[in-house]
């Protein structure tokens, strides 16, 4: 697909057709990731599920790291 960046208020915007939404499944409200590889600009939807093992590795390691400490204030 080949798309311009456009000017949205103060900032700028890459608009995608409604053929790229529907292939990444994603919608206004869907969150992504874009970052920047070798001068390719890289976007890729965060899906819930993603998002929820993010946030289970997280606590998995808090609760590794602060186990004992925790403890003391739950007490």
């Amino acid at each position: 697909m080949k798309t311009k960046i456009v000017k949205y208020g103060n900032d700028s915007a890459i608009l995608l057709d409604k053929e790229m939404i529907s292939k990444l499944q994603i919608d206004e409200n869907t969150s992504i990731d874009i970052f920047v590889e070798d001068n390719v600009i890289i976007i890729s939807p965060i899906k819930d599920k993603d998002r929820k093992k993010k946030i289970e590795q997280s606590l998995k390691r808090i609760n590794k790291k602060f186990s004992s400490t925790l403890k003391k204030l739950a007490e």
